[in-house]
């Protein structure tokens, strides 16, 4: 495990770092809204009507540039949201299906989707496609992706291209492939009859969670938490896989869902709005977020298809909050959530920034179902920064990408920001070159590789 000193040496060597480039809005882009595979085929194949690059966007969570370009097409999936099949242990879906209206469905003949997605806005496709988080239950992959047994792209050279989980290696390079292997048409979905889960939360000091962090590494049961530095609080809820379980009351889900989502939002909106950024305002959301955690103490079960509706969601304060999500191994995590505290308060001494929105913390399996998987090669945890102050974020994640890097934390294409081109070579390795390999094979003339990509995947 790393020790203090690797803090002290972090903090020490990262003294002074370069301000974060001003953003400018791109110029304009084609657009296209594909309604069948055909359509998608004359894209691809069309470079003169819809130049290169070609990025696929669903509901537009990236908070990166993986989908953005200063020319070229962006295609909107969302047209292409049909459920095709729905069978006793699958489901098969065109790309554009939103999660949380394919559970609602779902839910009607008692099934469920398996693993978890924290936001159920995101489209199928983006999320087999990309990294989601959510709090997964033992024996579920680490990712949405793992769930994925079949996927029908279109690629391109405008060829239709099905995988299986006949041929895993190949379906292993499918998931989370950001588009680069090709555009995901349909996909075929693991299901299962609606498991429930028991809840339990607890509230520790920093100092403790991080003396738990072997325990909840271990722990049968999904474990996320709320990392609140600058009241060196934890907020922690473990989900007990319950087979014997019988489905929520609806009383106490209604109201915990009734305060989280409609009063303390409210409330938390109209006061946030006469505050300013910093100090007061993040101390504010710090107790909204703390009397939304002491609700859950009504809810003492729940299950996937609950979750993934969106229906009953902790606190959220505004739908445009920034996130930037980092994975580390459990061997690590622990120096880091450390070095985060120092970082986090001393930042705002020097520039007074801080997040105003409590960092995530999601325990992240071992998952080896995708190629470019975060936590291949082991299990650990990811830390999710979030704000709705983003004013000073850019500069702040610059300032975490340089702890992060030092504890050799592994990025995400589309969730993570401020990590430097060639980084991700380094932590992903070997497996980063077969992928590049198999996507030149896919997409020869590079049409789906814009400039973000062609920067990270060097």
């Amino acid at each position: 495990m790393a020790t203090t000193t690797s803090v002290i040496d972090y903090l020490e060597d990262t003294a002074s770092r370069p301000k974060a480039a001003i953003s400018r809005p791109p110029p304009s882009l084609v657009h296209a809204q594909p309604k069948s595979a055909e359509e998608l085929a004359k894209i691809m194949t069309s470079s003169r009507e819809y130049p290169s690059p070609v990025r696929p966007v669903g509901s537009g969570s990236a908070v990166t540039r993986s989908n953005q370009s200063a020319s070229g097409t962006l295609v909107d999936m969302t047209c292409l949201d049909r459920v095709v099949a729905v069978r006793q242990n699958t489901v098969t879906v065109q790309a554009g299906v939103r999660l949380k209206d394919l559970a609602e469905l779902l839910e009607q003949d008692g099934l469920e989707l398996m693993g978890g997605c924290s936001d159920g806005n995101r489209t199928v496709g983006g999320a087999i496609s990309s990294m989601t988080l959510g709090a997964r239950l033992p024996g579920d992959g680490a990712q949405f992706a793992s769930t994925v047994c079949q996927i029908t792209l279109i690629n391109g050279e405008g060829r239709k291209v099905e995988v299986s989980d006949k041929l895993p290696d190949l379906l292993t390079l499918m998931r989370m492939s950001q588009g680069l292997m090709g555009i995901i048409y349909t996909a075929t979905l693991r299901i299962r009859p609606i498991r429930p889960y028991s809840i339990s939360t607890t509230k520790v000091a920093i100092d403790e969670f991080v003396a738990l962090i072997p325990n909840l590494l271990e722990a049968n049961a999904a474990v996320n938490a709320s990392l609140m530095p600058f009241r060196d609080k934890v907020l922690v809820e473990l989900r007990y896989p319950d087979e014997d379980g019988v489905a929520q009351k609806a009383l106490p889900r209604k109201l915990r869902g009734w305060a989280s989502q409609a009063m303390l939002p409210a409330v938390a909106r109209s006061f946030v709005k006469a505050l300013p950024a910093g100090s007061l305002r993040g101390s504010f959301v710090d107790t909204m977020v703390e009397a939304s955690h002491a609700l859950g103490n009504l809810e003492e079960s729940g299950s996937n298809a609950a979750e993934q509706t969106g229906r009953f969601k902790a606190l959220v304060l505004d739908e445009n909050a920034q996130n930037c999500a980092w994975f580390f191994t459990a061997r690590q995590f622990p120096a880091v959530i450390a070095a985060y505290r120092k970082m986090a308060t001393g930042h705002y001494r020097s520039n007074r920034f801080r997040c105003d929105l409590p960092t995530e913390v999601w325990r992240v399996n071992q998952d080896q179902y995708s190629l470019l998987s975060p936590s291949f090669d082991s299990s650990g945890f990811m830390l999710n920064l979030k704000s709705n102050n983003t004013d000073g974020w850019d500069d702040f994640l610059l300032e975490f990408a340089d702890l992060a890097a030092h504890f050799k934390g592994v990025p995400s294409f589309n969730m993570t920001k401020g990590y430097k081109p060639g980084y991700a070579s380094r932590v992903f390795g070997e497996r980063l070159v077969r992928f590049c390999t198999m996507r030149e094979r896919l997409d020869p003339k590079n049409r789906l590789v814009n400039q973000y990509f062609a920067e990270h995947l060097r």
